[in-house]
């Protein structure tokens, strides 16, 4: 009896052994296998971005990368065993990770409209700074340009300058010296970071009252970016990091790199707080896990394991291919959406075209006032459908990747100050204040998109003026750092509505507003800024907003616009490098009652070296008795925009002794422009906003340098010229017939590109207008034909398509010009002046 207990004794531990055995066995296979993962990893060799401009990076041409970020993630790697290679990508971080040319990037800062196409780890670096005043509370952050002072550093030199743009910079070498001239009034603010704003006192300040407020910027949060396929890569660097904080050395290379000692300790507490949540939720899963896998491995037996293993891989094989499907299946949506889109447009512009037509022609005919109206109410309306109906068109080509930019030489002043002059008096009309500030160092020619610039200022200034109701708009555009820098920097400035912090980023979205009240009292498709903000993206930039509730917007966005090397026409502008275009002995009065506008002028005065003096409306008179015995001025600048006292008064208060030169600066048609034309026709006048050198113009008192009006087309231009029309809409006929006619034409119509080749080949016809999309025989077609027959008139493509690319296969087919739909009498008469009057001469020669 005792054997036998002896023996089920023994057999009952064994088999308590054995299933105590099982999960350890499963345990250490799992072990094994993540070890080995772990060793396949580690084996493999990552690419890492790096950048010229990374603010993180030292960049040499011909060395490797160095810097703060270089040394850290470096020490990273080799703590964690992975093996990384810096790659130099002239792309830029974003354009490198989404075509997957690198593996991670070192990123500055989480945009948004990546989520979901690249992969963030948490920020391992951050910066944390305070904005301090004395006596007065920096309302919201909004200092102007007052003088601030910080700890000169190259992190602290950006957050100051993208931070606080108008403001004067005074960087100190240290924090305490910053506080000290704070204190000792060299400046009216400071920025500290938090740590050294947080204490109670700062030496000197004595018993002043210290206000302080937090600077909210997320450009200096550092995390690591990666391909999803490389999250797993990005993630051990990320925790290497966390240790490097805990011991010191992340401390350590941020002293030695940035000059920022206090810089990571609230990183550091956030990670060692999360560490150990970390390891807790880790500890617990582990646990968590063993149990689980024990109980089934003891209930399961190893075959039904194996087929539920197969069963698992089927399912998962059938839906990556069910999700390959949709995927392919989404894109084939968008880009039917897209085409719809592009369609349409086209469809729309046809009849847009008989409708601006119609209107511009009725306006020209003899009507009532009523009437006349009526029918600018129905130009306007449709020069605003127009507008629509070009940001779907944009849409679309963003949305299918068929947007590119037509980068080219261009004057960036004169597009500036065309597009300044347009809202200017959008603005006056509405009662705003407007401001244009150009800076005078700017290069005269740049390298860039002209077209979608325009485009994108428009906008923003079209917005501001919208959502403003009093107050101002400014558009200010200057060079970054030094006039030696490619990089532009444009800013357009509001005091309008402003716009709720958590509802920003929705403006920016497609067909959103911030506020959907607003569509029904501003209008507006929702289109306008996310088209903007992807047109400045293509171009290089950012487009960035700061906005408060009531408190207006700001909009600003830097380009890369090289100067042109060699330009075929150059614009004389000076800077301080050149010698002063005026005589040592000439001396200015500049007379404004703005300061913003007075500080602008001054700074153009100082750029081309002028020797000049500046006062308010009511000081003027004193300073010119004054000055009269020394050095006595010889030209007066009036700003009689913002004269506080009335235009009589002012002149009547000065002395006789004044300067007998006088440029007044005026808005077009204004109040003051009409009573100085008829009190004053012999002073001279500058429209404002106005161009640096039609400024310098007058104060050299050199002749005007002729500007091209605005074209408008003249009656019986043409006489007796026989221009054929091939157009199948009737409408269409109708008004390139009757624009063509007031322009002295003989005008032939067909309704099909086969009626036009047999036109051109049985009669004499100067020049052919085509329609590119015409039944029997299309434009392209047409043309071809045309030139087969040894031709030579000119041939005019008139198309609704504005796709990239149209103009060349106009060309292409034969064509010397292209017009977009809808076409009126200005583009008329001046596709007619370019092509006409040669063709005639030759054909003159060829009979003679």
């Amino acid at each position: 009896m005792e054997v036998v207990l002896s023996e089920h004794s023994t057999t009952s531990t064994s088999q308590k052994l054995w299933l105590l055995a099982l999960p350890l066995a499963l345990f250490l296979s799992l072990v094994g296998f993540y070890w080995q993962q772990q060793r396949q990893l580690l084996s493999q060799s990552y690419t890492i971005g790096y950048s010229k401009a990374h603010p993180l990076m030292d960049y040499k041409p011909g060395e490797p990368p160095n810097g703060f970020a270089v040394d850290v993630i470096t020490e990273a790697a080799a703590i964690a065993g992975v093996k990384l290679r810096w790659v130099l990508s002239v792309e830029g971080a974003d354009q490198a990770l989404l075509q997957s040319k690198v593996d991670l990037w070192p990123y500055l800062h989480n945009k948004k409209f990546l989520r979901g196409k690249v992969y963030f780890t948490k920020p391992w670096w951050d910066a944390g700074f305070k904005l301090l005043s004395l006596g007065t509370p920096a309302k919201n952050l909004m200092i102007g340009t007052a003088t601030l002072t910080y700890e000169k550093g190259i992190f602290n030199d950006l957050i100051a300058r993208s931070t606080f743009p108008q403001a004067q910079l005074l960087p100190m070498p240290s924090n305490t010296q910053a506080a000290a001239a704070l204190c000792d009034g060299q400046a009216k603010y400071a920025m500290l970071d938090t740590d050294r704003a947080n204490q109670a006192k700062i030496e000197n300040c004595k018993n002043l009252e210290i206000f302080a407020y937090p600077i909210e910027t997320d450009e200096l949060e550092v995390s690591i970016a990666s391909t999803f396929e490389r999250k797993h890569v990005a993630d051990l660097l990320r925790d290497a990091i966390e240790g490097m904080i805990i011991d010191g050395r992340l401390t350590v290379y941020s002293s030695a790199h940035l000059m920022i000692p206090a810089q990571g300790r609230s990183l550091q507490r956030k990670t060692i707080e999360f560490q150990q949540q970390n390891t807790i939720l880790r500890v617990s899963i582990a646990v968590i896990s063993l149990t689980t896998f024990g109980a089934l491995f003891s209930l399961l037996a190893m075959r039904k394991a194996r087929n539920s293993a197969s069963s698992l891989n089927a399912r998962l094989t059938a839906s990556l291919q069910e999700a390959a499907i949709l995927a392919e299946q989404a894109k084939a949506a968008s880009e039917a959406k897209s085409q719809f889109l592009a369609n349409m447009s086209h469809e729309i512009r046809t009849p847009m075209n008989g409708i601006i037509g119609m209107t511009e022609l009725l306006l020209k005919t003899p009507l009532g006032p009523e009437q006349a109206d009526y029918a600018d109410t129905v130009r306007s309306s449709a020069h605003s459908l127009l507008v629509i109906i070009n940001d779907i068109l944009d849409f679309s080509k963003i949305e299918a990747g068929k947007l590119e930019l037509d980068n080219h030489d261009f004057d960036v002043e004169l597009l500036c100050s065309e597009i300044a002059q347009l809202f200017c008096a959008e603005a006056f009309a509405k009662g705003l204040d407007f401001q244009y500030e150009f800076h005078p160092a700017l290069p005269p020619m740049l390298v860039g998109d002209p077209t979608r610039l325009r485009q994108v200022l428009s906008n923003l200034l079209s917005n501001s003026i919208k959502f403003t109701s009093n107050g101002w708009v400014t558009l200010l555009v200057s060079p970054m750092d030094h006039p030696q820098d490619n990089r532009v920097q444009f800013i357009v400035k509001d005091t309008g509505i402003g716009i709720l912090l958590e509802k920003q980023a929705a403006i920016f979205e497609n067909f959103s507003q911030a506020d959907t009240s607003t569509t029904r009292r501003y209008g507006g498709t929702g289109l306008g800024l996310a088209i903007s903000r992807q047109l400045v993206e293509l171009m290089g930039g950012v487009l960035e907003l700061r906005s408060l509730p009531g408190e207006g917007a700001t909009f600003s966005f830097v380009l890369s616009l090289p100067p042109q090397h060699q330009s075929s026409h150059q614009l004389t502008r000076f800077d301080s490098s050149t010698a002063s275009p005026f005589a040592s002995s000439t001396r200015f009065l500049l007379v404004s009652d703005s300061p913003r506008r007075k500080q602008w002028l001054q700074l153009v005065l100082a750029n081309w070296s002028t020797s000049f003096r500046t006062s308010r409306s009511n000081e003027a008179a004193e300073l010119i008795n004054e000055s009269q015995n020394k050095h006595p001025f010889e030209t007066m600048i009036a700003d009689a925009l913002t004269l506080s006292l009335p235009l009589p008064q002012f002149l009547a208060e000065l002395p006789a002794t004044a300067p007998r030169n006088i440029i007044w600066l005026v808005r077009l048609g204004g109040d003051e422009a009409n009573w100085l034309k008829e009190h004053r026709p012999a002073d001279k006048q500058l429209q404002y906003p106005f161009r640096l050198q039609a400024l310098r113009t007058l104060l050299l008192n050199e002749e005007s340098i002729p500007v091209a009006p605005i074209a408008e087309t003249k009656e019986l231009t043409f006489p007796g010229a026989r221009v054929l029309v091939a157009e199948d809409n009737v409408v269409n006929q109708k008004v390139i017939q009757s624009l063509l006619l007031r322009l002295g034409c003989q005008v032939s119509i067909v309704s099909n590109g086969r009626d036009a080749v047999e036109q051109c080949q049985t009669r004499d016809i100067d020049l052919v207008f085509m329609d590119c999309q015409m039944p029997e025989m299309d434009g392209y077609q047409a043309a071809t034909a045309i030139r087969a027959s040894q031709l030579r008139m000119p041939i005019i493509a008139i198309t609704a398509n504005t796709v990239k690319g149209e103009r060349g296969k106009c060309l292409a087919a034969g064509m010397d010009d292209c017009l977009s739909k809808p076409v009126g009498g200005a583009q008329l008469y001046s596709v007619l002046a370019t092509w006409l009057p040669a063709f005639l001469a030759s054909k003159a020669q060829d009979n003679g």
